[in-house]
């Protein structure tokens, strides 16, 4: 599972001077209703970008071109001008299923406990009490 970073973390375009993403409000509904609004990484009531940088700069037209790429997005030919030269990917690169392998809804504010890893925290703790 891949986190993506947060607006707090990236760099953004000055505001409209990025990379256009969305055309209207219906061409993200449509784009965000099969990855933001089914991904881990949004909160319908958090605050903006907490989880997910792309999902705020793009509301707010400051999507870098680096951010874009970072996020699955191509480049195409520059009919209009660079600005709008981008394409949208059919799935984010960053997009994580809301449910775990129970169904249950997952809070993307709890840290995730990495399965394949937990054997070597046993293990260094195990090593710490030799040492101790």
């Amino acid at each position: 599972m891949k986190k993506p970073p947060a607006m707090v973390d990236v760099v953004l375009a000055k505001e409209c001077e990025g990379v256009h993403t969305f055309s209207n409000g219906t061409d993200w509904d449509l784009w965000a209703e099969q990855n933001c609004f089914t991904c881990r990484w949004y909160d319908l009531e958090g605050v903006v970008g907490e989880f997910c940088a792309f999902e705020g700069a793009a509301l707010l037209h400051m999507v870098t071109p680096e951010l874009a790429a970072l996020f699955g997005w191509q480049q195409t030919t520059p009919e209009y001008g660079l600005r709008f030269a981008w394409k949208a990917p059919r799935t984010c690169a960053f997009w994580t299923d809301k449910t775990d392998d129970n169904g249950e809804m997952v809070d993307p504010r709890v840290p995730s406990i990495c399965t394949e890893t937990l054997p070597l925290f046993d293990d260094a703790a195990l090593l710490k009490g030799v040492a101790a």
